[in-house]
């Protein structure tokens, strides 16, 4: 019998077992075109194809589970690498990116791994940070993104507020959300009346930014902690 009739024959009586095309041609060593074509017209059981079905399900979620711890050590490793980036830069003695770091340290949000988001009603505070962004970061404009929370009974429109923030900031509507206006009485408290034009609500989604910064933050500050720790 000739090698090829023979690896039919047993290709066909493994089908005939339930096999799954993809074990018959690895246990066979040929391809699954060719097992495919030989096994066409048997016939599997219901509980054949039950059973394959389950097989395939649970390698599928295998995969998936596989796939995922990949992925998820993969992005552990980035985060060390652009932690110790922001380590490095630190021990550079830029005073813009000390400024920078420590403003976040302040008033900047720590839980996050993925973005930078800081806010604050004082202009010139964030006209450093932006700058800081930029310089020590390398984050273009294109990169950022604000929203501004205000309220209307200063006598100023939405447009006017929004317009300062753009001048100051040096940046256009496109990097804008929808401004938050929040509730007013008809007679202005002193919180409102202090922050004539809202406060300004900046983000940037870029893991490695926020990495680099929480790096950064420990070098100038001589402490370390664990990721989970922020």
């Amino acid at each position: 019998m000739r090698k090829k009739e023979r690896e039919q024959k047993e290709a066909i009586a493994l089908r005939q077992q339930g096999h799954s095309i993809k074990a018959i041609a690895k246990e066979l060593h040929v391809s699954q075109g060719s097992v495919s074509s030989w096994v066409r017209d048997v016939k599997l059981t219901s509980a054949q194809r039950k059973s394959l079905d389950d097989k395939w399900a649970e390698g599928r979620w295998a995969s998936a589970r596989k796939a995922s711890e990949v992925n998820k050590q993969n992005w552990r490793n980035r985060r060390k690498e652009w932690r110790r980036a922001g380590i490095e830069k630190a021990r550079e003695g830029d005073p813009l990116h000390l400024k920078g770091c420590m403003l976040y340290w302040g008033e900047g949000e720590k839980a996050g791994h993925k973005q930078v988001r800081f806010c604050n009603t004082d202009v010139d505070m964030m006209i450093l940070f932006v700058r800081f962004l930029r310089e020590s970061l390398c984050i273009s404009s294109d990169e950022i993104r604000i929203q501004i929370r205000c309220y209307l009974n200063n006598g100023l429109s939405l447009d006017a507020i929004e317009k300062y923030w753009i001048d100051k900031l040096g940046l256009c509507k496109d990097n804008f959300y929808p401004a938050k206006v929040e509730n007013t009485s008809a007679k202005p408290s002193y919180r409102t009346r202090k922050h004539t034009y809202g406060c300004c609500y900046l983000s940037v989604y870029k893991g490695e930014a926020i990495q680099h910064i929480l790096g950064a933050i420990q070098e100038y500050g001589g402490f370390a902690r664990e990721e989970n720790q922020w």
